[in-house]
C-alpha cells in the first residue's frame, strides 16, 4: 500500500466520526420558538445527527437558572441537567450568568 492511499484511508475514516456540541440556552429557546418539547433526550438527538457515523461525544453547555425563577422550574432544569450528565458520551459544562442592573432591572 502506498503512502498516498494510506493517507486517503485515514481521511475517509475521519469522516465517519461525529462530535456534537450543543449551546443549551440557544437550543432551548429555538425549541420553544418552534413549540417543540424542550426536554430533549440529548443522546438520541446526537445519535440522530450522527446517522450511520460513529458518535464520539456530545458536549453540552448551559448555565444554572437564575435564583429568581420559581423553585419548580429550577428543579425541572436541574433534573434535565442530571439526565444529560448520565449519558455515557456526554460532557456537561455549566457556566454562569453575569447579573447586572440596568435602570433598576436585573439583566443577564
Amino acid at each position: 500500500m502506498s503512502g498516498r492511499s494510506c493517507c486517503r484511508e485515514a481521511q475517509l475514516a475521519d469522516h465517519t466520526r461525529v462530535a456534537v456540541f450543543v449551546d443549551g440556552a440557544n437550543f432551548y429557546n429555538r425549541l420553544r420558538q418552534c413549540r417543540w418539547p424542550t426536554q430533549v433526550d440529548i443522546g438520541a438527538f446526537a445519535s440522530r445527527l450522527a446517522g450511520n457515523r460513529r458518535l464520539v461525544g456530545v458536549w453540552y453547555y448551559n448555565v444554572s437558572p437564575p435564583a429568581e425563577r420559581p423553585a419548580n422550574q429550577i428543579a425541572r432544569q436541574e433534573g434535565y441537567y442530571a439526565r444529560i450528565r448520565e449519558h455515557p458520551l456526554a460532557t456537561f459544562t455549566l457556566g454562569f450568568l453575569q447579573r447586572r442592573l440596568v435602570d433598576g432591572k436585573a439583566l443577564y
